[in-house]
């Protein structure tokens, strides 16, 4: 099992207060970054939205129909949120990732479901990262329809 399905499965055990085994060597420093972010933001995530593979399949909004497995969604700080956790740098794509989960999720009220992108550190640091351009949502819809045509 690779270190990021790990990783994944011990947030989970983590965020349900489920019995959660130390991380082994390679993701520990990971799952002190998860801990840390978890005690300043204080999440909290609802269990019928985590790690949940949806699909969506092709409407008028949507012109291609997707999959996707969501990391986390739930409530941060009062927001209706839709996180991704990351353990390598910030990408271009991370936005356009979430804008598609949400929209996956959310179809008809994506808009002002709130988007994080959690960057573990191996060093037990973190970054959350707010994504909040509405242009995410255009690029997403523009790869899907470029994704339709394609097909």
């Amino acid at each position: 099992m690779s270190a990021g399905v790990r990783l994944h499965e011990w947030t989970y055990l983590h965020d349900t207060g489920e019995l959660c085994p130390e991380p082994d060597d390679e993701i520990a420093g990971f799952a002190t970054a998860w801990k840390r972010f978890s005690y300043a933001f204080s999440p909290s995530w609802s269990t019928g939205y985590r790690e949940r593979v949806f699909e969506v399949l092709a409407s008028d909004t949507i012109p291609l129909g997707f999959h996707g497995i969501v990391d986390a969604c739930g409530s941060v700080r009062g927001k209706l949120t839709v996180c991704d956790l990351k353990t390598g740098a910030p990408d271009e794509a991370h936005p356009i990732q979430l804008a598609l989960y949400a929209m996956g999720l959310f179809p008809s009220r994506h808009l002002p479901i709130q988007r994080l992108n959690v960057y573990l550190g191996k060093d037990g640091s973190y970054r959350a990262v707010l994504r909040d351009d509405p242009r995410d949502f255009i690029c997403a819809h523009e790869l899907l329809t470029q994704a339709k045509e394609a097909a």
